[in-house]
């Protein structure tokens, strides 16, 4: 037996047939899923919990106006009037829990903000929204401007420090060369002190070994202050 012949023989008072207490007509079945919808819409709800209701709204909806197109009714023009009546009533109760899960979903959207934490507000008006992007605009070229002077001081700090260890690595270079001299010179000596104690032969042993140990000391002392003053 199809809804229809169900619905007739319960609203057709000659071919009424008595129907069981727990039986449910399709329209009590809809009217039942759409007042456990506003059930659910009276509890505090996140968006996401409200697209969700959206969603199962959307499905009984579709599936409510499906169910209702499917049948025809042939009767009495009672009967007709009836079935479009029930038709009315589901149709008006759908579109009530439409615009007020759209209302839910309005105020969720809404961007509230917190001017004066007694008195909470919400901009909605697009003169306001302007202010906020125009105070916003003029912070992001503030910090913009105070990022440019810190880089700029940064970037002279290290300026002058490079000059610095160009300095000091300057000053290293010429005392280095002054050692490196002071070496050559005394290699210089050395040679020509040679020649002499060559020449002096045999008598000049002693002084050729004094010579050697002074010379060999100025070694140790040039090389001391190689590394002193690297």
């Amino acid at each position: 037996m199809d809804r229809t012949d169900e619905y007739i023989k319960h609203i057709d008072t000659g071919a009424q047939v008595p129907l069981q207490s727990s039986e449910k007509t399709f329209y009590d079945a809809i009217i039942t899923k759409i007042e456990l919808i506003n059930k659910r819409l009276t509890k505090s709800l996140s968006y996401k919990e409200l697209l969700a209701v959206e969603e199962q709204f959307s499905s009984l909806s579709s599936e409510s106006q499906h169910t209702i197109d499917s049948i025809s009714l042939q009767g009495s023009d009672d009967l007709i009037l009836h079935f479009e009546g029930i038709k009315k009533i589901i149709r008006m109760k759908l579109k009530t829990l439409e615009s007020r899960i759209s209302k839910l979903k309005d105020k969720k959207m809404s961007v509230p903000v917190d001017l004066n934490p007694e008195r909470p507000q919400t901009f909605k008006k697009i003169d306001q929204v302007q202010i906020m992007e125009e105070e916003n605009k003029r912070l992001v070229e503030k910090y913009n401007v105070e990022g440019y002077r810190l880089t700029r001081q940064r970037l002279l700090e290290v300026e002058a420090l490079q000059d610095t260890i160009f300095e000091h690595l300057t000053l290293q270079d010429e005392r280095i060369d002054g050692i490196v001299d002071i070496a050559s010179r005394a290699g210089n000596c050395v040679s020509k002190g040679n020649n002499v104690l060559d020449k002096v032969g045999e008598s000049g042993k002693l002084f050729r070994r004094f010579m050697f140990i002074l010379l060999l000391c100025m070694s140790f002392i040039l090389a001391f202050l190689h590394y002193y003053y690297r």
